[in-house]
């Protein structure tokens, strides 16, 4: 049982021993359900018509109870289908309960070979409660499954340090309550925003904590200060931020961190710059920054599996030009149109040909620099603003040369059953891989012929 994942739980305990805290980021989709994890402690049985007593009666359905150490092992199979399908809260949870070494020996025995090889009567005792910490979230997870990927009628829910402005506030969820109303209202969502203020990002973090804790999605405030990245995402923001606006520079970090799992879109976001200080950058670069961010839960809202390779082969994160800039175009399509039609409050900001513009020139110097290259290949990184640039235009050309509406209406719907590659040829009627050989060429091209697909 274990043994099958030993692989995955490696790279995940490696990589939360080294960065000190799990990431709830990257998610994906195997077929388009999940299969529930099997009950750990008591299987319903029917007892066999008895033959021999008389008088010859059927026993009515009883319950047996397994002996505590099967109930053991039920539990560490359901932790492992948990594991598989992206929840490394228990990886971290056995390490700190029973130690490194227990954990490795543990996590790489199968099942039958537990009754030779137990733990200690205290590590056994300890990892129990991982167990049932386990159980508990999937349970908790199992209820939200039957709404993933529908729209719903709950607003989303805004949380800020105490030093974000009110009027920051206002139109951070003008933007986000825009977005929503464009492409379909998707959640349970949560939207954390940083502030400039060490001391409140602190506060913000202890807040995040308690709402884990309160929805059931972490056994403790102390766990999730300790593994979960959002607190310290805070803390590190508020004083670059500061930094930022000091230099007079915009900019920052937001970004969708799941959770799948959690049956939740989950957002956080460094303090909006262009929002609160208007004067070193215009409204209408955050606006398209809660855009972009929006499109990527529409993406996973369309992903049903919770697994975290599958999510991601689906979300084609290998190379981000698909996913990063599809929430590019969509961004600054979409809020260029709430703007021109007066749903978002308005902002002096380039043309939209003319931001698309300033695209052009990253990437026709990208692949100036990269001979024989496609910027296709980009992944995140040093040049990841150059697959920004790029997948941005490629959704500009897909939607001139065959509609804008095909993106929602077709490639999405179809993605779970028929995989990445499928979906892509299913609605454009080419591979990926015969369009970016024609599209590179188009990208090859003057700037001026570029723009005529704006025009």
């Amino acid at each position: 049982m274990l043994k099958n994942i030993s692989l995955l739980i490696s790279i995940f305990l490696a990589f939360s021993l080294v960065a000190g805290c799990s990431s709830s980021g990257g998610e994906l989709a195997a077929p388009a359900t999940t299969t529930a994890a099997p009950d750990a402690g008591v299987v319903e049985t029917t007892a066999v018509p008895a033959t021999t007593a008389a008088p010859a009666t059927t026993a009515a359905s009883t319950t047996t109870t397994l002996s505590d150490e099967d109930k053991f092992i039920n539990g560490l199979e359901n932790a492992a289908l948990a594991v598989e399908q992206g929840d490394n809260v228990f990886i971290n949870c056995t390490v700190e309960a029973v130690g490194i070494d227990a954990a490795w020996s543990l996590l790489d025995m199968a099942p039958d070979e537990y009754s030779d090889n137990p733990l200690s009567v205290e590590d056994e005792t300890a990892l129990t409660a991982c167990i049932d910490d386990i159980a508990v979230r999937r349970e908790t997870a199992a209820h939200l499954d039957a709404s993933w990927g529908a729209t719903v009628s709950t607003s989303p829910e805004f949380f800020y340090a105490s030093d974000v402005p009110e009027y920051s506030q206002s139109l951070l969820e003008e933007a986000l309550l825009a977005a929503t109303a464009l492409w379909g209202n998707y959640g349970p969502l949560e939207y954390w925003v940083a502030g400039l203020d060490v001391a409140a990002a602190e506060d913000l973090g202890d807040q995040f904590c308690a709402k884990r804790v309160e929805l059931g999605n972490l056994s403790s405030v102390a766990d999730c200060l300790d593994w979960d990245h959002t607190p310290n995402f805070f803390v590190e923001r508020a004083i670059d931020s500061s930094e930022r606006i000091v230099n007079g520079w915009g900019g920052g970090d937001a970004g969708r961190n799941g959770n799948r799992q959690w049956g939740l879109h989950l957002y956080s976001s460094s303090y909006p710059i262009c929002f609160a200080e208007p004067s070193i950058c215009p409204f209408a670069d955050d606006q398209k920054t809660v855009f972009h961010e929006y499109f990527h839960t529409v993406q996973h809202a369309f992903i049903a599996t919770a697994n975290w390779d599958l999510r991601d082969e689906l979300m084609h994160r290998e190379n981000i030009w698909w996913s990063e800039g599809g929430a590019e175009y969509m961004a600054q399509v979409g809020s260029q149109e709430m703007r021109n039609s007066g749903v978002l409050t308005a902002s002096e900001w380039a043309p939209l040909p003319e931001r698309f513009g300033w695209m052009i020139w990253d990437i026709q110097e990208w692949m100036s620099d990269n001979p024989g290259q496609s910027p296709s290949t980009i992944g995140y990184g040093d040049d990841g603003h150059v697959a920004y640039s790029y997948g941005a235009w490629a959704h500009a050309y897909l939607a001139f040369k065959f509609s804008p509406g095909v993106l929602l209406d077709s490639f999405y719907p179809n993605l779970n059953e028929l995989g990445w590659e499928g979906a892509f040829a299913n609605a454009y009627g080419m591979s990926s891989e015969e369009f970016i050989a024609e599209f590179d060429a188009f990208v090859s091209l003057s700037e001026e012929t570029m723009l005529e697909i704006f025009s």
